[in-house]
C-alpha cells in the first residue's frame, strides 16, 4: 500500500464518491492559467477533470492566447471560460471568474492554479475530511516566509467565509499588478493574513508540524522558512499530497526517479510531467531547464553589431552549460564573423606606446622571470599545437583550422595533415599552403570513417550550433582508439569569476556555447567516448585578462593585439597567479583541455 495514499481515502474514495455525498455540496473551482507557449497542456486538463468529478461549477480563467482547439475543449467541460489580456497574476484571474458567476450561493469556493500538477488522485476524501474540520478556509500547505500564511495553489472557502463581507472587500481590491513579489505580499499572504484578523480560523492540510514529524523520523532537514511545496515536495508526495510543484519539476532540483515511483504508484502519467514543462529553450547539452545568467550582452569586436545578446545556464549541476538563445539565424552568423580575427592577417600589434615607469619596467621584468622559471613560456608553444609535438605523428583533422598555420607546423613535425573550413578566405589560404582541405560541414563531405589518428577541435566547439552533432561526426571519422583533442574557454575559470560578463571567453555572440570539463566529460561519455582526461590550461591568462579589461572599460578589443607596453601589469599579474591557482588545484584554467578516444 502506497504510504501517500492513506488507507482510509481508498476506501473512502468509492464509499463517498459513489454514493453522491463528495457532490452534495455544491462546489465552485476558480482555476487560473497560464502557458508562456499558449498551450493548454495535458497536465492541466487532468487537473480540470479531475476536479470536475468533485464539484459543480468550474470557472476557467486564463492569460494566455489559446488555440480555437483548446477553446473548444474548455467550453465543453467547463462552465465559464475566460481568456484574459496577460494583465495579473492568478489573483487577478480569480477575481475576473469570482466577478462574473454569484459564488457566495455556493457551499465552498476553492482557487487552483496551473503551478501544480493533480489532483494526482482524486480528492473527494480529503475535501469530505476537511469539510467536517473545525476551520474556515484551508490549503494544503502553509508557509512561513514574510509572514505565515496558507499557499495559493489550492485554496478551499467554506460557507461563512464565501459569504463574508471581508472576502469581498478583499476581491473588490485586487489590482493586475505586474510584479510577482507585490502579488505575493499583497494578495497570497495579504489574504491569509485578512480574513485571520477578520475572524476566521486558517489551516493548513499538511501543517508545519505534520512535515516536521515526517521528516524527523526520516532524519530529514527542515526548516521554519523553507518553502515546503517546493522544497520538500517530495516528502509531501510521500505524506499523500495530492499536487506536486511545476517549478522543482522545470528547475531539475528534485528527485525524479522517486517522484516517478509515486505517480506510477497513483497512476497519473509521468509523461504529463515531461510535456507540463516542456520549454523551447532547454539546455541543448543535457536537456535540463535552464535561467538567465547574463542579459543584454554588446558584440565588443564588431562595432558595427548593435544587438544585445541572452546567456542561459543550465540548471543541472552535472552540466552547468551557459548557451545564447534564441539562437542566431544563419544570415547573423555570417555578419558576426565579417571582421574576426580568423579572417585578417596574423600581425600581432601593439596598441599604445606610452613609456611606462620605472617600478611598473620593474615588476613587469620580475614577474617575467617567474614566468620563464614556471617554465609557462615554454609550454605555451606547445599547448599552441595542443601537445601534439609530443604524439607520434599520424593522420590529423583539424576542424575549423583557420588559415592553416597550426597545420603547417604540424605538419612540419612529420603529421599528415587536413584541415576543414567553412571560409572562402580561409580555404583560399590552405589551398596556397598546399594542405587538403574539406570545404563546409563534416557531415556534408561524406568522408569514410575510421580513417584518422587525431581530430583537433581548437576553440571550435562553442562556435557551432550543435556541438553533440559535430562530436558524433567526430567519433566515425577517428580510427579504433583514435582521439579527438579540444579545447574551450572553461565557464569556471578564475577571469570569469573576476570579470563576469566582461570575461572574453563569453565572446557574445560568436560563443553559442560556454563549458566546463563536467560538462564536456558527460558529453563525451554519452557519445560513446572513452578514456576522457580533462584538464584546464592558465597559459594564456594574459590574454584573457588583457582583453576583459578592455571589455570592462568599454573599449574595442582586437584580439590580435599582443601585450600593450605598460599597460600589461595586471595580466600578467594574473596570468602568474592564475598558473599557480590552476597548477595547485586543476580546474580554473581560462581553457578547458579534453583528450578522448574512441572505445
Amino acid at each position: 500500500m502506497s504510504e501517500k495514499t492513506p488507507l482510509k481515502y481508498l476506501f473512502a474514495k468509492s464509499l463517498l464518491v459513489n454514493n453522491g455525498r463528495v457532490m452534495s455540496m455544491k462546489r465552485l473551482v476558480c482555476y487560473a492559467h497560464f502557458d508562456d507557449k499558449g498551450e493548454l497542456k495535458p497536465f492541466v486538463k487532468h487537473s480540470i477533470a479531475q476536479m470536475k468529478e468533485v464539484c459543480h461549477t468550474i470557472a476557467f480563467v486564463s492569460n494566455s492566447i489559446l488555440s480555437d482547439s483548446d477553446i473548444n475543449y474548455l467550453n465543453n467541460i467547463c462552465d465559464y471560460v475566460k481568456i484574459n489580456d496577460n494583465v495579473g497574476y492568478d489573483f487577478y484571474m480569480w477575481k475576473t471568474a469570482l466577478n462574473a458567476i454569484n459564488y457566495k450561493g455556493y457551499d465552498e469556493v476553492i482557487l487552483m492554479n496551473s503551478s501544480v500538477f493533480g489532483p494526482l488522485y482524486g480528492i473527494g476524501p480529503m475535501l469530505y475530511e476537511m469539510s467536517y474540520r473545525k476551520c474556515d478556509f484551508w490549503g494544503m500547505t502553509e508557509c512561513f516566509q514574510i509572514r505565515p500564511h496558507i499557499q495559493s495553489y489550492f485554496l478551499v472557502f467554506k460557507k461563512p467565509v464565501v459569504e463574508s463581507d471581508a472576502f469581498a472587500l478583499f476581491w473588490n481590491c485586487v489590482m493586475p499588478y505586474h510584479n510577482k513579489h507585490l502579488v505575493v505580499l499583497k494578495y497570497e499572504i495579504g489574504l491569509s493574513q485578512w480574513l485571520i484578523e477578520s475572524g476566521f480560523m486558517a489551516e493548513a492540510y499538511f501543517s508545519f508540524v505534520k512535515i516536521g514529524d515526517y521528516c524527523r523520523k526520516n532524519k530529514i532537514k527542515l526548516r521554519v522558512k523553507d518553502n515546503y511545496s517546493v522544497e520538500h515536495a517530495v516528502e509531501l508526495l510521500a505524506m499523500g499530497n495530492p499536487f506536486l510543484k511545476v517549478d522543482p519539476i522545470r528547475k531539475n532540483s528534485i528527485n525524479l526517479p522517486s517522484v516517478h515511483a509515486h505517480l506510477e504508484a497513483n497512476g497519473y502519467p509521468f509523461e504529463y510531467l515531461e510535456l507540463g514543462v516542456r520549454n523551447d529553450n532547454c539546455c541543448p547539452i543535457c536537456g535540463s531547464h535552464g535561467k538567465i545568467y547574463y542579459k543584454n550582452l554588446k558584440d565588443r569586436l564588431n562595432l558595427y553589431n548593435t544587438g544585445r545578446y541572452t546567456y542561459y545556464r543550465c540548471r543541472n549541476r552535472s552540466c552547468g552549460t551557459l548557451w545564447i538563445y534564441p539562437a542566431p539565424s544563419e544570415a547573423d552568423i555570417e555578419f558576426f564573423y565579417h571582421n574576426y580575427y580568423t579572417n585578417i592577417e596574423s600581425v600581432c600589434h601593439n596598441a599604445g606606446s606610452t613609456k611606462p615607469l620605472m617600478p611598473i619596467v620593474l615588476v613587469l621584468s620580475l614577474l617575467k622571470l617567474v614566468g620563464k622559471m614556471l617554465g609557462f613560456y615554454r609550454r605555451r608553444r606547445s599547448y599552441y599545437l595542443h601537445e601534439l609535438d609530443k604524439v607520434r605523428p599520424g593522420k590529423l583533422l583539424e576542424v575549423g583550422c583557420g588559415s592553416g598555420d597550426r597545420l603547417i607546423k604540424l605538419r612540419q613535425l612529420g603529421w599528415d595533415v587536413v584541415g576543414q573550413e567553412v571560409d572562402k578566405n580561409a580555404l583560399i589560404k590552405l589551398r596556397e599552403n598546399n594542405i587538403d582541405t574539406v570545404e563546409g560541414p563534416l557531415e556534408s563531405n561524406n568522408l569514410a570513417c575510421n580513417q584518422f589518428d587525431i581530430i583537433l577541435l581548437s576553440h571550435v566547439i562553442e562556435h557551432v550550433t550543435d556541438p553533440k552533432k559535430l562530436l558524433s561526426e567526430c567519433l566515425q571519422l577517428l580510427k579504433q582508439n583514435g582521439r579527438v583533442v579540444l579545447s574551450t574557454p572553461n565557464f569556471d575559470s578564475m577571469n570569469h569569476f573576476l570579470f563576469k560578463k566582461y570575461w572574453l571567453g563569453i565572446d557574445a555572440p560568436r560563443h553559442f556555447f560556454i563549458f566546463n570539463n563536467k560538462a564536456l566529460t558527460s558529453t563525451l561519455s554519452s557519445l560513446g567516448y572513452g578514456q576522457i582526461k580533462a584538464t584546464t590550461v592558465s597559459l594564456n591568462t594574459e590574454l584573457f585578462a588583457m582583453h576583459s579589461i578592455d571589455i570592462l572599460l568599454r573599449k574595442w578589443t582586437y584580439l590580435l593585439s599582443g601585450p600593450r607596453i605598460g599597460k600589461e601589469l595586471i595580466p600578467m599579474l594574473l596570468q602568474v597567479a592564475g598558473y599557480i591557482i590552476n597548477k595547485i588545484t586543476g580546474k580554473f584554467g581560462d581553457e578547458c583541455f579534453v583528450i578522448a578516444a574512441k572505445k
